[in-house]
């Protein structure tokens, strides 16, 4: 397994090749999120949830914060645990910080003033290899992962709270924006960014429910 140590927004990042390394999008959505926690009240003691946290990276960044009292990194892949809880360690955020095993939502409880999901974004291809496919794919259309997320993340949000998604103009965005006020969630903020043949885009949504 190689294994790489990146410095990133001042926290070390241990990565590895069979967890999904920070990228482009992994840094829009940290410009997101930091455009989020800017906005939170000076006394506030916000929670944040790190969806598919991959190496860390993004919840790593919130608990860093003075204004995040805690921050819950999940995925459902054990070595991406294993891997953040390292990262954890590594920046001695254990006090702020914890992650643990979740297929999405099926292992959290509670209420999360900012949830984050760098979701897998692009359309599943027929023949994909199983790893690559849970680290790239977001289903037939791209955007079914990410519905469903927006679905089960309603039960872990109180009115107002934000989720942060990460999208791709490859995949269905007509689907996923109707999906997105059906569900109750108002658009508070997107930023774009276009990569080769791609616009990649993080959206901010008010749960208005």
């Amino acid at each position: 397994m190689a294994i790489s140590l990146l410095e990133l927004y001042g926290l070390r990042i241990k990565t590895n090749d069979k967890v999904y390394e920070p990228a482009e999008d992994s840094f829009l959505a940290l410009k997101a999120l930091s455009t989020a926690i800017s906005e939170l009240r000076g006394d506030a003691h916000a929670s944040v949830l790190d969806m598919g946290c991959g190496t860390g990276l993004i919840g790593l960044y919130a608990a860093k914060s003075r204004l995040v009292e805690k921050a819950l990194l999940a995925d459902k892949s054990d070595i991406a645990v294993k891997l953040a809880e390292e990262n954890i360690a590594l920046n001695k955020l254990e006090s702020k910080a914890k992650a643990i095993r979740s297929d999405l939502f099926s292992n959290i409880t509670g209420f999360f003033d900012i949830i984050v999901f760098n979701a897998p974004y692009l359309k599943a291809e027929e023949g994909e290899p199983r790893e690559e496919a849970e680290m790239l794919s977001g289903g037939k259309e791209g955007v079914e992962l990410s519905i469903r997320f927006l679905k089960e993340a309603k039960k872990h949000m109180k009115q107002g709270a934000l989720a942060i998604l990460v999208a791709s103009s490859l995949s269905n965005m007509k689907l996923l924006y109707g999906s997105i006020s059906k569900l109750g969630y108002s658009i508070k903020g997107k930023i774009s960014e276009r990569f080769f043949f791609e616009e990649i885009t993080a959206i901010t949504l008010q749960n208005t429910e």
